[in-house]
C-alpha cells in the first residue's frame, strides 16, 4: 500500500481488535516518546492501544 502511514494503519486497523505500537525512550526524556503516527492513530481510532517500550 502506498499512502500516508497514518492512513494505511487506520485502514488496516479495521481488521484488528488491538493496536500495538513501539514507543521509544529518547535520551534525556523521562517516559516514552510517541512519534507523529503513534500519536495520531489512537486519536482517530476507537480500538484499544498497547504502547510497548522499545529496549
Amino acid at each position: 500500500m502506498e499512502d500516508r502511514a497514518r492512513d494505511v494503519l487506520l485502514d488496516a486497523a479495521t481488521k484488528v481488535a488491538l493496536l500495538v505500537f513501539d514507543a521509544r525512550r529518547r535520551g534525556g526524556h523521562a517516559g516514552m516518546q510517541l512519534g507523529p503516527v503513534n500519536h495520531a492513530v489512537p486519536h482517530h481510532d476507537p480500538r484499544p492501544v498497547a504502547l510497548v517500550p522499545h529496549h
